[in-house]
């Protein structure tokens, strides 16, 4: 079973091919898979071969440009009925905080986090969808993937969304 951890940043998962653009910057352990390689671009590994994709904190850091091509990437190398899983910052939820009445000096800034494009559920549903996948909602998530976690830095739960892609 081919298991990919895309945008894994410091965090490596054991049994899963850890992927990002920029090398750990510590020692990777020994039995720990890494692949460098830009996933905005495209997905080195076969048509229909992966199990299961996992990215956490990662997409909201693509234009809206790369989500289209790293979603479509992520379809491509899926199985048949393997799963996507993202975790990303909830626009709505964020911009909650606004206070909307003092103009854009009261507009959260969710965008200097070198966030470009940070999505609402809707429109990672949407995206989604649009590709081929089937959405699920947490209610029914695979449970094959690892518990999200953001270990450097602690977000409200209501900032964030979780949502599984299944190939069909």
């Amino acid at each position: 079973m081919k298991l990919l951890h895309i945008g894994c940043g410091p965090r490596l998962l054991p049994g899963w091919i850890n992927i990002d653009i920029e090398q750990p910057t510590e020692t990777i352990s020994e039995g720990i898979e890494f692949i460098q390689v830009d996933a905005a671009e495209t997905l080195p590994f076969h048509d229909g071969k992966v199990s299961a994709i996992y990215s956490e904190d990662f997409v909201e850091h693509l234009t809206q440009q790369q989500q289209w091509n790293f979603y479509a990437e992520c379809f491509r190398v899926l199985k048949p009925s393997g799963w996507c899983r993202t975790i990303t910052p909830n626009l709505l939820a964020v911009l909650a905080d606004s206070d909307f009445a003092k103009g854009s000096q009261g507009v959260v800034d969710v965008w200097h986090w070198g966030h470009p494009c940070v999505m609402s559920r809707t429109m990672l549903a949407d995206l989604g969808k649009a590709i081929g996948f089937y959405v699920w909602d947490t209610a029914h998530m695979c449970d094959m993937m690892p518990p999200d976690t953001r270990p450097h830095t602690p977000i409200p739960d209501n900032h964030s969304l979780s949502m599984d892609f299944r190939k069909p």
